[in-house]
């Protein structure tokens, strides 16, 4: 599926240090921890409008004059770090770690005298339950039956501890954005919409519809990552749509609209046969790798696990766990962008009307993971076009430091290191005159080492 244009898109996101805080509240009953503005989900809007009703109260507090303000229930909603202690920047920090899977679970911690007791829900969840055994459940535990759409997940579990981890059954993930108001020409008949995304059902939704704007025939779906991945092992778990003439798709991708070589690897269930599923990849834009494996069960019917473990001299595909397909001949080696999208061929327009105009068709993806030490688990050659890697979520990294004389000048959530990462850049021959950086911080961004996917460019 070779990507040819790639049009303007604006993601906002606000990082401002607040030092004020509201009275202490004086009720707790959450309805949805983190849920600041009450519309059923936890994303960037939430952690917006705590900071907006700490710096500007009396535009969005609880009696603020924009109709936007922060309500009572959100109040209690918000109040995820200490919570009881009433909402602070505190807690729009532990919604964005919540987001990027830093922690498992809001509340974040409790307040050691609360004003009234959590609501039974939030305390069936003790936060003392060592970080370890919350992880050592999740890799575990045989995962339950999903209840989206009344769909069975048939698939293995979601791999907690991987270097990237987005949980759409979570909500919205700033690792993911829609792609909107474009299209790749042949063969693709549709054009993208950000509005035919949904995680209004507890996953990620992606749709083909009729194109309502008569730009084109039809209007597909597509999530895409901000961040580019390389060398790893790529697992999702997808509910294919089954339809002649439709593909549903889990793959990484660059090219010539980034300024790269045209490199791809991919999965795809075409919607005219969903009890096979093709594999294939493109190096520098040669592609003919073809390979279509026969599931032995229908892929639109519920969910399973899809993946391919990319290294520097093979692919190796699999299905619920398994290893199904390898490649070893002329391997991509450019680092790319992780993507699902929803769409229809061209040559096929008749599809509509063999389904009575019964639209929209929808495929589902639970949840979408990336880890760089590959499907084995061990560290593998790291390719040289990546000069960043995103920190390993481990359960040593994010433990809450014990209270000890030698850990207590420690920032919480922060390992403790023994030795300085600061060195004197030699970078255009100029001096550092300044202090050290604090690689201990919540957030370090170290543009020394490379890209990052905390900060993109407008």
């Amino acid at each position: 599926m070779k990507h040819r244009s790639f049009k303007q898109w604006t993601v906002a996101l606000s990082a401002i240090t607040i030092m004020a805080a509201v009275p202490a509240i004086t009720s707790n009953a959450a309805s949805l921890w983190g849920d600041a503005n009450c519309d059923n989900n936890v994303n960037m809007a939430d952690v917006v409008l705590i900071m907006q009703s700490l710096v500007n109260p009396d535009k969005f507090g609880i009696n603020g004059s924009e109709t936007t303000h922060i309500t009572r229930a959100g109040m209690d909603n918000a109040d995820v770090e200490q919570s009881g202690n009433g909402i602070t920047n505190n807690d729009a920090l532990s919604i964005q770690k919540y987001k990027l899977n830093l922690i498992r679970q809001l509340p974040e911690s409790y307040s050691q005298t609360p004003v009234t007791q959590p609501t039974t829900q939030a305390t069936t969840q003790p936060t003392t339950q060592p970080t370890t055994q919350a992880t050592t459940q999740a890799t575990t535990q045989p995962q339950q039956p999903s209840q989206q759409g009344g769909l069975q997940d048939f698939g293995t579990p979601i791999n907690s501890n991987a270097t990237m981890v987005a949980d759409f059954r979570k909500g919205s993930t700033p690792l993911f954005f829609a792609s909107d108001g474009w299209t790749n020409g042949d063969p693709f008949n549709c054009g993208w919409y950000e509005s035919n995304t949904s995680l209004a059902e507890g996953v990620l939704t992606l749709k083909i519809d009729k194109d309502y704007t008569g730009k084109y025939p039809y209007a597909g779906a597509e999530y895409r990552t901000a961040d580019t991945y390389s060398y790893g092992y790529y697992e999702t778990s997808m509910q294919a749509i089954k339809n002649d003439g439709v593909v549903s798709s889990f793959f990484t991708y660059t090219g010539p609209s980034e300024d790269n070589p045209w490199d791809e690897i991919d999965i795809e269930v075409l919607g005219k046969d969903t009890t096979k599923v093709q594999f294939n990849y493109y190096t520098n834009g040669q592609g003919g790798h073809e390979f279509m494996y026969d599931l032995g069960f229908d892929a639109s019917q519920g969910y399973h696990t899809y993946g391919f473990d990319w290294q520097p001299n093979y692919i190796a595909w699999y299905v619920d766990g398994k290893e199904v397909y390898r490649a070893t001949n002329n391997i991509p080696k450019t680092p790319g962008r992780i993507m699902m999208n929803t769409w229809n061929g061209i040559g096929v327009d008749e599809w509509l009307k063999a389904y009575n105009g019964k639209t929209p068709l929808t495929a589902h993806y639970q949840w979408v993971t990336f880890d760089k030490n590959g499907k084995n688990g061990s560290q593998q050659q790291q390719n040289p076009w990546e000069q960043w890697q995103q920190p390993q979520q481990t359960t040593q990294q994010w433990q809450q430091p014990t209270t000890t004389t030698t850990t207590t000048t420690q920032q919480q959530w922060q390992p403790q290191t023994t030795q300085p990462q600061w060195q004197q850049p030699q970078q255009g021959g100029l001096q550092d005159y300044g202090t050290p950086m604090d690689s201990s911080a919540t957030m370090v961004a170290d543009f020394r080492k490379g890209s990052t996917p905390l900060f993109f460019a407008s």
